[in-house]
C-alpha cells in the first residue's frame, strides 16, 4: 500500500464501499486513503441508481486527478444523491477544499465523521474531524442581526433558520446575497463580499420600510360592508368562520414545526454544523411553519374579537353597523 508512505494523502481512494481494515496502529494522518472505502446506506437502492453512480464516482475521481474539480465536484454531488456512501461524501469534501469553498468542506468533513461513527468505524471517523479540525482557523463567518422576528432572510435564494440568526454561521468565501422580506414591506436587498479566509462579518437588517400603495390607492375609500340586523349577523357568522378557520391552521402548523424541530435536532450531532441535509430542511420548514402559525394566530384573534362585536351590534337595540376593511386596519362603526 503506498497509501502508507504518505502523511497526507492528496484525496480519497476511488473505492465507495469497500470497508477499511482495523489496525490500530496505523497513522489517523493517512486518513482519507483509508475512509474513500464505505459501506453503502442502508436504504435499497436500485441496481440503475447503484450503477449510475458508480459511474459518476469514477468520472469526478478521473475529473480530481486531473484538478479538474468544478467538473469533479457536482458529478459527486450526484453520485451520492442517488447511492450514500461516507467514500462519496469523503471525496466530496476534499473536492470543495480543493476549489476553496471552506464551509462546505468542513461540514461534509463533519457529516462523514457522524455517518462513520454510526458505522462503528473509529478510523474513518477520527480522520475526518481532523480534517474538519484543520479547516476551523480557516473559516469565514457571517452573522446576520434582525431585530423584527417576522422578517423573513433568505441567502442566496434559500430561506435562513431563525435559529441561525445572530450566530456566526461558517460560509463559503465569495459573493452572498441577503434578502429580508415581510408582508406588507419592501424587500431589502444587499450583497455581501466575503473576502480570504477566517474573516468574520456582521450584517444588520434595518426596520424595513412600508410598501407604498399602487397609483391612486391613497385617495381609494375603503371597502364597507353596512349590515342591518340580520344582514350583520350573517357577516358575525362569515368572520368568526374565517377566524376559526385561522386558529386550526395555526394550532395545525405548530404542532408540524413542533415535529420537524424536535426531528431536526434529534438527527444533528451539534445543532446546525452537524446535521444531515434532510435534518437541516426540516430545521427550516420548522421555522417557516411557526412563523406562518404565529400570523394565522393574530388573524384568527382578530377575526373572532370581530365577529363578536357584529354579533352584539346585529341586536334589535342596534340600528346600523358598518364593516370598513383597508390592507393595514379592521374598523366597525356603528350607531345604537
Amino acid at each position: 500500500m503506498r497509501a502508507l508512505l504518505v502523511t497526507r494523502p492528496p484525496g480519497p481512494l476511488p473505492d465507495r464501499h469497500r470497508r477499511a481494515p482495523r489496525v490500530p496502529w496505523l497513522s489517523p494522518l493517512l486518513g482519507l486513503a483509508l475512509l474513500a472505502a464505505a459501506p453503502a446506506a442502508s436504504a435499497q437502492v436500485s441496481a440503475e441508481d447503484r450503477v449510475a453512480a458508480e459511474s459518476l464516482f469514477g468520472d469526478a475521481r478521473r475529473a480530481m486527478l486531473a484538478g479538474d474539480y468544478a467538473q469533479a465536484c457536482p458529478k459527486l454531488e450526484a453520485s451520492r444523491r442517488l447511492e450514500p456512501a461516507v467514500g462519496t461524501t469523503l471525496n466530496l469534501a476534499d473536492c470543495y477544499e480543493k476549489l476553496g469553498r471552506t464551509a462546505s468542506a468542513w461540514a461534509e468533513f463533519k457529516s462523514a465523521a457522524a455517518e462513520a461513527q454510526r458505522l462503528g468505524d473509529g478510523l474513518r471517523k477520527t480522520t475526518a474531524l481532523e480534517r474538519a479540525a484543520a479547516l476551523e482557523p480557516r473559516l469565514s463567518r457571517l452573522r446576520v442581526d434582525v431585530t423584527d422576528t417576522s422578517v423573513a432572510v433568505f441567502r442566496d435564494g434559500e430561506a435562513l433558520s431563525q435559529a441561525l440568526l445572530g450566530s456566526a454561521v461558517p460560509v463559503d468565501p465569495g459573493t452572498i446575497r441577503l434578502e429580508a422580506r415581510a408582508p406588507g414591506k419592501r424587500t431589502w436587498r444587499r450583497e455581501i463580499v466575503v473576502a480570504g479566509e477566517g474573516v468574520q462579518q456582521t450584517v444588520q437588517i434595518p426596520a424595513l420600510e412600508d410598501e407604498p400603495l399602487a397609483a391612486g390607492a391613497t385617495t381609494a375609500e375603503p371597502a364597507r360592508v353596512a349590515t342591518e340586523g340580520g344582514s350583520g349577523r350573517t357577516w358575525a357568522w362569515v368572520v368568526g368562520g374565517v377566524g376559526a378557520a385561522a386558529l386550526a391552521t395555526g394550532a395545525t402548523l405548530s404542532l408540524l414545526a413542533s415535529s420537524n424541530w424536535s426531528s431536526a435536532k434529534d438527527e444533528c450531532g451539534d445543532l446546525p454544523y452537524d446535521c444531515s441535509p434532510d435534518a437541516v430542511s426540516r430545521a427550516d420548514r420548522a421555522s417557516t411553519q411557526a412563523n406562518v402559525a404565529t400570523a394565522a394566530f393574530i388573524v384568527g384573534g382578530a377575526a373572532l374579537g370581530a365577529s363578536i362585536i357584529l354579533f352584539s351590534t346585529s341586536s334589535e337595540g342596534a340600528a346600523a353597523t358598518q364593516l370598513a376593511l383597508t390592507p393595514s386596519s379592521v374598523t366597525l362603526r356603528g350607531r345604537w
